[in-house]
């Protein structure tokens, strides 16, 4: 296990490893949209969408009405109806929407998801980034021209 830390090929390794970084990041980063038909197509074309899956991920809601929210986000102002059995929500929540496209272009949601945590999933990473950047400074230190441990 010795050659993972020694000098010897660390481009090649630091490489692969910067590779493999692009590739994990594409694949979180692939837009759900692909896995069902979207909410570009049900406004597209309402009539050839009609009953096709719609996922609507962690989007805000906009505004709430009697049987029916509006959300934005990405695309703004996506009228979704709400099955009877729907959790109660408010306007500034965030939630997400799987259900099937209709006309008009509208989605009637079939299962509501909130995310009642997501203000403290958003404070926390910032915190992350606050404490790894205040910790970096102790933990390594330029010698010679190079960036080395502090240890």
């Amino acid at each position: 296990m010795g050659w993972l830390w020694s000098d010897r090929g660390r481009g090649l390794r630091g490489a692969a490893a910067g590779l493999l970084l692009v590739l994990g990041c594409a694949e979180a980063c692939q837009d759900p949209q692909t896995l069902s038909t979207g909410w570009g197509a049900c406004q597209t074309d309402p009539a050839a969408a009609a009953g096709q899956r719609v996922l609507l991920t962690v989007y805000e809601v906009a505004a709430v009405g009697p049987g029916a929210l509006t959300l934005g986000r990405i695309w703004q102002g996506v009228p979704v109806d709400l099955p009877v059995d729907a959790p109660a929500v408010e306007v500034g929540d965030t939630v997400t929407i799987d259900g099937v496209c209709a006309a008009g272009p509208r989605v009637i949601a079939h299962r509501i998801i909130p995310h009642p945590l997501r203000p403290w999933k958003e404070a926390a990473g910032l915190l992350g980034l606050l404490a790894a950047l205040l910790i970096a400074p102790t933990l390594f230190r330029w010698r010679a021209g190079r960036l080395v441990s502090a240890a």
